[in-house]
């Protein structure tokens, strides 16, 4: 039986009290769901409740992530987070290079390369979100080079520092993003063997999973989940709803 990883990115649709009450009020349900066979499950909130989902959690098989990392470890940069305190806290991964960060924050391609080798050096699963929008569609393959290859290049000599720590690709086009527009079979066919393709390239010694992230709800999982390659979710606004975030599970478990 194939399992998913599936991320819950809450983004800023909650409070911090809000996303206690999320936690504590679906604490039994999200348990029961992560510890199924085919279900790994990893919230990502905001930071302030960071910990508090580490104690709300502790001992269960859920995990946690961070929505974003600073690209130092240390230093005099106001505002930011270290990797590194990340780790201290209990995360286990944490996401970068998502399209908003770089629409809105002016995130690079070289600025996700760094936090991807920073995070690794942590021992923390860096899940590197790639994408096109939609002007480049038609050089999606291109747009996807630009920003995979400078994180691959920077990772290249990690294989035999990171023995276990899975490295997560999120394919997520911005023009499916909350849109409810999805891509077709055949063309996510192709982007999932071109990943394949580009990170096998790196050789042995690196865990892989990809992920498909965009519109991802109750109605369009099935669709998904047709393609061989995809291995996970990354899922945003659905995630802070719990009765539309338990039907996308179910739907999962139903069909592995």
């Amino acid at each position: 039986m194939k399992k998913y990883s599936i991320i819950a990115n809450l983004k800023m649709y909650l409070s911090a009290d809000q996303t206690v009450a999320f936690a504590t009020e679906h604490f039994d349900a999200l348990v029961k769901y992560a510890g199924h066979k085919s279900l790994a499950i990893t919230i990502a909130p905001t930071l302030p409740v960071m910990r508090d989902l580490a104690l709300i959690f502790k001992d269960t098989q859920l995990s946690w992530a961070a929505q974003d990392c600073s690209n130092h470890l240390a230093g005099a940069f106001t505002g930011q987070v270290s990797p590194l305190s990340l780790k201290e806290i209990g995360c286990s991964a944490c996401i970068i290079g998502h399209s908003e960060r770089r629409r809105f924050c002016g995130e690079t391609s070289e600025d996700v390369a760094t936090k991807a080798q920073l995070l690794l050096d942590c021992t923390l699963s860096p899940i590197i979100c790639i994408g096109e929008d939609h002007e480049h569609m038609e050089q999606a393959l291109a747009t996807l080079h630009e920003q995979l290859n400078p994180v691959l290049q920077a990772i290249k000599n990690y294989q035999h520092k990171i023995k276990n720590i899975p490295v997560y690709i999120a394919y997520e086009p911005a023009w499916s993003i909350g849109t409810g527009k999805i891509a077709e079979g055949s063309y996510l066919e192709s982007i999932f063997a071109w990943l394949k393709k580009e990170t096998q390239a790196l050789g042995a010694g690196f865990t892989w999973r990809f992920l498909y992230g965009g519109s991802v709800n109750a109605q369009t999982i099935s669709v998904f989940k047709k393609i061989g390659a995809i291995e996970g979710f990354l899922i945003g606004k659905a995630s802070s709803n719990f009765e539309e975030f338990e039907k996308i599970l179910k739907s999962i478990m139903l069909e592995s």
